[in-house]
């Protein structure tokens, strides 16, 4: 219904033994209409700074691929600085791009950060 949230399942199979399940979150027409007013107005700022919005917007929402690829734009950008280095961190935190994190962290608590984006410990 167009008027409401809906949650919808996915199960997409390749074999048996091969399949992906996905939960998509739609929203309703009047938050995909405010969705896309805040989008439509954040375009409007300079680079960084619509970015790090968008960085916001997309991991308040729980949309993990938008806030890694807003982070990989930000490493991009500005692949020097340790302040945009920690805004993509946070933004890839989510995503599943395991060895960008990795090296990401690793170049983080070369230059003294550390506490971002931690890797569970492995239960024993």
């Amino acid at each position: 219904m167009p008027d409401r949230v809906s949650d919808v399942t996915i199960r997409l199979m390749r074999t048996e033994g091969f399949d992906a399940v996905r939960l998509l979150h739609l929203p309703s027409r009047a938050d995909d209409a405010t969705y896309r007013k805040k989008l439509s107005a954040l375009s409007l700022l300079p680079d960084l700074a619509r970015n790090l919005a968008l960085l916001d917007e997309f991991l308040r929402m729980g949309m993990w691929s938008r806030a890694a690829d807003v982070a990989r734009e930000l490493l991009r950008d500005a692949p020097q600085s340790v302040e945009t280095r920690k805004y993509a961190l946070v933004g890839l935190c989510g995503s599943d791009f395991a060895d960008e994190i990795a090296r990401l962290r690793s170049s983080l608590r070369d230059a003294g950060v550390t506490g971002l984006c931690e890797p569970e410990p492995i239960p024993q």
